[in-house]
């Protein structure tokens, strides 16, 4: 079985230069993050944990918004036979504090200020397993992530915290300085060991952590597979809007990996707008959003089966 990470880089160079997302510009248009970026984001974010001295098994977590940050990070941890562990980006300090503690995380990637307070929160200066803290967003701000906590000085923060371009020119500096470490420690990952720790709801109130195995991780989306490959073609588009803190949304971009469709990065908020002008060969989602599309043919069709069709359409872009 090839676990998650190698999937990426099967192939790679006949498609290097395609297109494996789309971001939105900000000015109603779209900017493509091509194969060979993503892989380079994945293999120098691998090569930073080796140079931190990640061993298998070591927990790296992931804290934030949706970004191909959050993915190259996820993968990054399970590349070098690491577990990564998911946060729901909108989990408070004490929820945040406990993951990262009870699992022993020795780096965490944050994404936003909000969640490198959370992260600085949770931990001791020079205490604990923490070995580092990657910022995958520019506009994280360490300073004002410090003002938020106690017990951190600037000094010892700024000490801790690696932006996403020095990460990604520190992995390049190892991966230059010691050739085959990474394709010797991916090749070394063992698929019956935990790749990815799930923490859920608890019975006593507090998170409960589920390690899957990557075995696990591959058989649970056998079924994905088997019902979408005949249907999909490499470049087909995937409209992308659930969370990758949720092993459903972690699943679907590890699908589209292993298929090769292109995905449109959204969020709940615009999804709908979106789907008319994406036109998704491949669309994903939990049922309340299909009753949502329902209602909305409903709405615009009535009682005629055939106007909720025509209309059901015209609202996907079908």
């Amino acid at each position: 079985m090839t676990i998650a990470p190698q999937v990426v880089f099967d192939g790679l160079e006949a498609r290097r230069e395609q297109p494996r997302f789309m971001l939105q510009d900000g000015q109603g248009g779209w900017t493509p993050v091509t194969w060979g970026d993503f892989a380079d984001q994945l293999r120098e974010i691998s090569c930073l944990l080796l140079e931190l001295g990640v061993q298998s098994q070591g927990k790296g977590a992931v804290f934030g918004y949706n970004s191909v940050a959050w993915i190259a990070s996820a993968l990054a941890v399970q590349a070098v036979g690491g577990v990564m562990v998911p946060v729901y980006p909108s989990s408070t300090a004490e929820q945040a504090g406990y993951v990262i503690e009870h699992s022993d995380a020795e780096v965490v990637f944050v994404g936003e200020t909000k969640t490198l307070a959370a992260t600085l929160a949770s931990v001791t200066p020079g205490s604990g397993a923490l070995k580092a803290i990657v910022a995958m967003g520019p506009g994280v701000d360490v300073a004002r992530a410090v003002e938020r906590v106690e017990g951190w000085t600037l000094a010892q923060a700024e000490a801790l915290v690696i932006g996403w371009e020095a990460a990604r020119a520190r992995g390049r500096a190892f991966d230059a300085a010691r050739p085959g470490a990474f394709e010797a420690r991916l090749a070394s990952v063992d698929v019956h060991k935990p790749g990815l720790m799930l923490y859920t709801s608890g019975t006593t109130g507090m998170p409960k952590g589920v390690p899957l195995t990557h075995h696990n991780i591959g058989m649970n989306g056998v079924d994905w597979i088997t019902c979408n490959a005949p249907l999909i073609e490499p470049g087909d588009v995937d409209l992308f809007w659930l969370p990758l803190s949720h092993a459903f949304g972690f699943g679907e971009i590890c699908l589209g990996n292993l298929l090769g469709f292109v995905t449109y990065w959204t969020d709940a908020a615009q999804v709908l707008a979106l789907m008319p002008e994406v036109k998704p060969n491949v669309f994903m989602s939990v049922p309340r959003f299909y009753e949502k599309l329902a209602t909305a043919a409903a709405a615009q069709g009535g009682d005629d089966p055939e106007a909720r069709r025509d209309a059901l359409a015209r609202v996907t872009g079908g």
